[in-house]
């Protein structure tokens, strides 16, 4: 697993979390493993720089 994201792959990260994209699909969008897209998703939201959202972490699109 590789935990290490740049700023582009963070952004784009809070971007579709915002829209509800589910969290699979941002790993395919990505191209990353969805263990590591969910560990993004938990650090972003201890640090309050994403908030809840419809549908919680599997998103409102799933």
């Amino acid at each position: 697993m590789d935990f290490t994201w740049d700023q582009n792959q963070v952004q784009k990260f809070d971007e579709m979390w915002t829209s509800g994209i589910s969290l699979l699909q941002i790993g395919k969008e990505l191209g990353r493993d969805p263990d590591e897209v969910m560990m993004l998703a938990v650090d972003r939201i201890k640090k309050r720089c994403i908030g809840k959202r419809p549908g919680g972490a599997l998103g409102a699109m799933a």
